[in-house]
């Protein structure tokens, strides 16, 4: 079955990490991809280039460039890449992570198996920059049922790991236009109009999780929350007594302490 790899990269990106994360997504893959739509959000640096270049030069037309000449933001690029996408079935992926090499097999092997889920995940392994072995492992919710309560709280599906039915992103408007957190959005916009969420309940992809992964703390980043409950409000996903408090914990969770975010972080995985 074809299907399309959708990425974005922006020049702050580090180039031995892309150069990992494209080289999961092809040549380990037991089930390669059709095409790569790799969009790049803004001009990029050098080394960015370089590695995009070689990868084309090993790839071919399997890697589709999409140049956005000013920086707009992840959501704007995924919906802009997403209209270059060929194909049904469209897998994401991250600059920095890695693909294991089955995850492509399965994944398409499931959604062949089950017509009515439009965005499949997977549990992550988490990993750091010492070594890509895998620290922890995260699970997340594996049937619709368990989507519909657990996106109440956080994301269910794990972005970098989607595969999506192409038409039924589009079908509700595409990504939201939120500087942060236009994954869940989109999730919530999914499930609030009745589509099906699932995941597949083993590991297909690790993530990097460094310092900075838990160093994410501002009042830009906060709103950006708030604007993802409001959405889950108005969409009718939650009432107004879990969106307080949804307000309230996540206040304290990105404006605490690095130190206290990183233990709340790992208690909400296990």
């Amino acid at each position: 079955m074809n299907f399309s790899v959708l990425l974005s990269a922006y020049k702050k990106e580090k180039p031995e990490y892309l150069k990992r994360a494209l080289k999961s997504i092809y040549v380990e893959q037991t089930l390669k991809p059709t095409e790569i739509v790799l969009v790049e959000d803004g001009k990029l640096t050098y080394e960015l280039d370089r590695v995009i270049l070689d990868f084309q030069n090993e790839v071919g037309d399997i890697l589709k460039m999409v140049k956005i000449e000013v920086n707009q933001g992840l959501a704007n690029a995924l919906t802009v890449g997403l209209e270059h996408c060929s194909y049904e079935l469209v897998a994401r992926m991250d600059t920095d992570d890695i693909s294991l090499p089955q995850r492509f097999e399965k994944q398409i092997a499931f959604m062949k198996e089950n017509p009515d889920i439009s965005v499949c995940g997977s549990f992550l392994g988490e990993f750091d920059d010492t070594s890509e072995e895998i620290k922890q492992i995260v699970k997340l919710p594996i049937t619709y049922e368990e989507t519909l309560k657990f996106v109440q709280l956080r994301t269910p599906i794990a972005h970098p790991v989607a595969m999506m039915r192409k038409s039924a992103i589009v079908e509700v408007g595409g990504y939201p236009p939120f500087p942060i957190g236009q994954d869940i959005a989109l999730w919530s916009v999914l499930l609030a109009r009745g589509y099906k969420l699932a995941n597949i309940p083993e590991v297909l992809l690790k993530i990097r999780v460094n310092d900075n992964f838990y160093s994410r703390r501002s009042w830009e980043a906060f709103k950006s929350t708030i604007k993802v409950s409001k959405l889950q409000y108005a969409e009718g996903l939650i009432d107004r007594k879990t969106f307080i408090r949804n307000i309230i914990a996540r206040f304290f969770l990105r404006m605490s302490p690095v130190i206290l975010r990183k233990i709340a972080y790992k208690l909400l995985r296990k």
